[in-house]
């Protein structure tokens, strides 16, 4: 199949008679195109994250496995706030829709002792997302907030599951050879597609996104992400089903290359008995 596929709602069918194995697609929260509802419904494996923005609008209504953000501020109306308020089966059934017939849930934070000594030994404290996000670290203390989250929805435990902190750690690596500025934590959309690629259950699925700008809180490394993103879709890993998406260009970074001269630069340097000065994205 081509990189960029673009649907009209009469191409459903050959969409379907392309189809040479199981099909996954990575629902994001970013306003899209154009309906693609029948596309979506039709893969045997729908991914969405936190409220679920785009859910029926222009991008049906099927949802196997539900991806949450587990920290962040308590007193801000954000998706950790709506999944810690206790509801019923008929309220979520009214206010979470899309929770119906999720068969899976999974947490793209790892516990909270890990996070804090990874923002507090990772950045310089002069990082204003840094002390804020040790603060809301605070405030929820020695709280579970994942046991809190699935007993509030119902969800039933052997659904659940959590990101590992080998896993974590690898995508922040990743991105680092990307340059991540001040930012301080990958975002729930770029850990979900880390986790979908990563399952081996889905190694032989055909693999789709929709509905990601790259865009938000910048406490997220977005470019970066965007850039680590764009080499999945050069390389075939993913394929994006709207133009929005494609976010390939003629002036994709071949930061493998840029890496390995910066590597020789550096133990060079280190023969000669040369300081090297670090910066918080340089790794060696």
């Amino acid at each position: 199949m081509s990189q960029t596929l673009e649907y009209l709602p009469n191409e459903v069918n050959a969409f379907l008679d392309k189809k040479s194995k199981k099909t996954l697609v990575i629902v994001g929260n970013a306003p899209l195109d154009r309906d693609f509802s029948e596309i979506i419904d039709s893969c045997d494996c729908v991914i969405r994250f936190n409220n679920c923005k785009n859910y029926i609008i222009n991008s049906g209504k099927k949802t196997d496995i539900l991806i949450l953000n587990n920290t962040g501020n308590l007193s801000s109306q954000n998706t950790l706030n709506l999944m810690l308020k206790n509801r019923t089966k008929e309220e979520i059934k009214n206010e979470l829709p899309y929770m119906k017939n999720v068969k899976h849930v999974w947490f793209i934070r790892p516990d909270m002792i890990f996070l804090n000594g990874f923002i507090k030994n990772m950045f310089p404290k002069d990082n204003a997302f840094r002390d804020k996000e040790l603060a809301s670290f605070k405030i929820i203390g020695t709280r579970d907030l994942i046991t809190e989250m699935i007993k509030a929805q119902k969800i039933s435990k052997n659904k659940v599951r959590v990101i590992t902190k080998h896993l974590y750690m690898r995508v922040w690596d990743k991105l680092i050879l990307y340059g991540t500025a001040d930012a301080i934590v990958p975002s729930t959309g770029v850990l979900g597609i880390e986790m979908i690629l990563d399952d081996p259950n889905f190694h032989d699925y055909e693999k789709y996104i929709v509905g990601f700008s790259w865009k938000g809180w910048n406490g997220h490394p977005w470019q970066a992400e965007k850039l680590l993103v764009n080499k999945y879709i050069k390389n075939g890993t993913l394929t994006v089903l709207s133009h929005k998406d494609n976010i390939i260009d003629d002036k994709f970074i071949d930061i493998g290359s840029i890496f390995k001269k910066v590597t020789s630069t550096i133990i060079k340097a280190k023969r000669k008995g040369i300081t090297i000065l670090r910066c918080s994205n340089c790794v060696e």
